[in-house]
């Protein structure tokens, strides 16, 4: 019996988004290739959580693994075009 997660339609919409924030907040030996990024979805542990504007448009994300005796974020970024106005902060606080 395998442990992995189901990835929703959704979620899958919103990765896309998400891929296009991480490739423009890191550079590229930060992070894995698209499918690899993709695949880390199914890890029951892994948990990627989104931050969405007023138009319902993906602006933030958090990639986090939850451990039984701790939590690691792996990435944190926000749409270049509107950092600096507190949601990766918001996003932290509100789910670590």
């Amino acid at each position: 019996m395998s442990n992995k997660k189901e990835v929703s339609f959704a979620v899958m919409n919103d990765f896309e988004r998400v891929f296009e924030i991480m490739s423009a907040s890191f550079p590229e030996i930060e992070y894995r290739t698209k499918s690899g990024q993709m695949e880390l979805l199914r890890h029951p542990e892994y948990r990627l959580i989104t931050e969405s504007d007023e138009k319902g448009r993906v602006v933030a994300f958090l990639a986090v693994w939850d451990f039984p005796a701790f939590q690691f974020i792996e990435h944190l970024a926000v749409d270049p075009a509107v950092r600096g106005g507190g949601i990766g902060k918001r996003l932290v606080e509100k789910n670590v």
